[in-house]
């Protein structure tokens, strides 16, 4: 039975304790409905979204660039793709969907105080953080199905191929590693959520293929667990473990006789297993073919903390704490990786067109097929420093 896997967009796998006392609240008195400077708020264009947004989308593209980080044909793009699920109906003159938009992409890209962008915008401070949590949920409903899905037996086979020519790894499938997202301290939660790195934060556990995609996500753990047991717990860990993912089967490494699972590379936390390489432990001392391996494993690794850094550096929102609840902060997370991935794909030409280079071969739905994850890395080893694997510059870097 194949068990189908999709991203988790968000979805909060953790519970804590909740007092389930309530505080009577007494009823707030109200002056207004709306602060009479942004009452007739849609009749003088929303502030900025008229007088700097606007000018910039009609002017000046290198200036809406800095503003959303993404170019015109790219915002107008996705945001098509959304209007429905952002159009709303109201008595009142609803937030048109665009500055709705607008307002979460300059958010979500520069981390702007939601105090400040109440003020530009000319609405209610409330109305800004009701804004930005509901097309958070928006991109992970419409875009993350489309952008953030698991790839399919054929599609990593073609992940495998762009490994083999971008980073010379063959028969890697993609590259596992986890971040600490900084949130403020959830109610009641105690220390769950405090990691090593002294701060509270959620688990991000992703896997990227060689272009900085994320073809799988998970978010949502205790701070204070490691990447192996987020991945041991997560649906995909325990999919993989029960042999029920459809990944390619084992194949000859290219101009070889060595025979090779395809697999997943992660640093040295991760358990070994024919479907997860690590690195050889540097504690002892290694042969010349472990060290190759150890480096031809870690130069193909590092793609995943590239993306993470530029996932940072274009949706400035992951670098500083967010103080959201825990959903919400989940939600905003998994946006930033949907838009992240667009991005890409735009860049890159491949919309609606990702891993259609090459077609599965073969037929073998048993991944061990009598082969166990140390003699995959032993085979590995030897094809490194064999004239059909090995590469000019690893000698230089060992």
């Amino acid at each position: 039975m194949v068990v189908p896997l999709v991203a988790l967009y968000g979805l909060s796998k953790v519970s804590y304790g909740r007092c389930n006392c309530r505080a009577r609240k007494k009823k707030r008195f109200r002056r207004w409905w709306s602060k009479p400077h942004i009452r007739n708020n849609y009749m003088t264009g929303y502030g900025a979204y008229q007088l700097v947004y606007h000018k910039f989308k009609m002017n000046d593209e290198e200036d809406f660039i800095r503003y959303t980080t993404m170019n015109i044909h790219t915002f107008n793009y996705i945001f098509e793709i959304m209007r429905p699920s952002l159009t709303k109906g109201s008595k009142r003159p609803p937030l048109p969907p665009e500055l709705r938009f607008s307002l979460t992409i300059r958010y979500l890209a520069h981390n702007d105080c939601t105090d400040t962008l109440a003020i530009m915008y000319n609405i209610g401070y409330s109305t800004v953080l009701k804004v930005i949590k509901e097309v958070c949920l928006k991109i992970c409903e419409v875009l993350g199905p489309v952008f953030l899905k698991f790839p399919t037996k054929a599609e990593f086979q073609s992940i495998a191929m762009d490994f083999h020519v971008n980073l010379d790894m063959p028969n890697c499938i993609g590259a596992i590693d986890g971040r600490h997202c900084p949130i403020k301290k959830p109610p009641n939660s105690g220390s769950l959520f405090f990691n090593y790195k002294k701060f509270f934060s959620i688990n991000l556990m992703t896997i990227c293929d060689s272009e900085k995609r994320f073809i799988w996500a998970n978010i949502g753990d205790y701070g204070n667990m490691n990447d192996a047991g987020v991945l041991m717990h997560s649906d995909l860990g325990i999919a993989l473990n029960e042999n029920v993912v459809q990944l390619p089967p084992i194949t000859y490494l290219p101009g070889s006789n060595l025979r090779s699972s395809h697999y997943f590379v992660g640093d040295g936390i991760f358990p070994l297993k024919t479907y997860l390489m690590k690195p050889f432990n540097r504690n002892i001392n290694l042969t010349v073919p472990q060290r190759i391996f150890n480096y031809r494993l870690s130069h193909s690794r590092r793609i995943v903390e590239c993306a993470f850094g530029q996932l940072s550096q274009q949706w400035q929102v992951n670098q500083n704490t967010l103080n959201w609840s825990l959903l919400t902060s989940e939600k905003i997370i998994m946006s930033t990786l949907i838009l992240h991935n667009i991005l890409i794909d735009i860049e890159l030409n491949e919309v609606n067109n990702r891993w259609s280079k090459c077609p599965i071969v073969g037929h073998n739905n048993r991944r061990n097929d009598g082969i166990n994850e140390f003699a995959v890395r032993n085979q590995l080893c030897e094809y490194f420093v064999s004239p059909a694997g090995d590469v000019p510059y690893q000698w230089e870097n060992i």
